[in-house]
């Protein structure tokens, strides 16, 4: 049985926040006139990213739509938690870090992502990220020459499931012109 394709994950997978989520957020931040350290960030946003996901109730669909009401519920409990941010207006807050995590600019590949995807790309293989994640994730990976290393993504928010609804896949296949088991 020969595999004629490979799919891959895009958050956490091949790319993360860059230098780190918490320094994002601390440099946003900074520009509403209120410091705070990057830690005081990344330790409010784990339990709300855990607390929303486990609380929404999702019916598996996804668009840009969802995914921004996502982020800016995620970012409302983060505002919540760190009372330092009570001077903040939060609209613009949110805005402003909606806009920053769009950017390739704070976006990097992991190490071994690039050599992997070229190898496996000179062994003829088909290449498709999969990823629920919304349409900035075009930007962003063409800014970072991900739509050089790949042959396509296929985007939640475009497909309108998120994984692991099997359609999501069906969609990487069709892409790819490959069965299942050559996934």
């Amino acid at each position: 049985r020969m595999t004629k394709a490979v799919f891959f994950d895009a958050g956490h997978t091949l790319l993360h926040a860059w230098p780190d989520l918490g320094t994002i957020y601390a440099e946003t931040t900074a520009r509403f006139g209120v410091r705070l350290p990057s830690a005081s960030f990344a330790e409010a946003f784990a339990p709300a990213f855990k607390a929303y996901i486990r609380e929404a109730a999702s019916d598996g669909t996804s668009s840009d739509a969802q995914d921004l009401a996502m982020w800016r519920e995620i970012t409302r409990r983060i505002h919540a938690r760190l009372p330092a941010l009570e001077p903040v207006a939060f609209d613009a807050w949110f805005e402003a870090l909606y806009v920053r995590f769009g950017e390739s600019e704070v976006w990097r590949f992991y190490d071994d992502v690039e050599p992997v995807l070229r190898d496996l790309r000179g062994r003829g293989l088909r290449l498709g990220v999969v990823s629920n994640w919304d349409t900035r994730l075009r930007r962003i990976g063409a800014g970072l020459g991900l739509d050089r290393l790949v042959d396509f993504l296929v985007i939640s928010a475009e497909v309108g499931v998120r994984k692991p609804d099997p359609r999501i896949f069906e969609e990487a296949l069709r892409r790819a012109g490959a069965r299942p088991e050559e996934a």
